[in-house]
């Protein structure tokens, strides 16, 4: 294999893998986030994720689907600047 083909390689790989946690980012912010956050909220916390380090983050916040989980919560309120409803709100 020659060095250019490993640097090739390598680019893919590290371009699937910032794709790959856009999209779980993504996915997550529509299953568990749909319901709340408003319509403009949602926009602002998609273009937060735009980062692929935000995304990482993001989805590095644990837990179960389905489940409220505060630290995901008020991190994505602080940086993308969004309210999200809370069950007892």
């Amino acid at each position: 294999m020659t060095a250019t083909s490993q640097l090739s390689d390598a680019i893919i790989a590290q371009t699937q893998a910032r794709r790959s946690k856009l999209e779980v980012a993504i996915k997550l912010l529509l299953n568990e986030y749909i319901e709340r956050l408003s319509d403009e909220h949602m926009q602002m916390a998609i273009d937060l994720m735009e980062t692929p380090n935000k995304a990482t983050i993001f989805t590095s916040f644990g837990g179960i689907v389905g489940e409220p989980f505060e630290i995901r919560d008020c991190w994505l309120e602080r940086h993308a600047g969004v309210e999200v409803f809370r069950a007892d709100d």
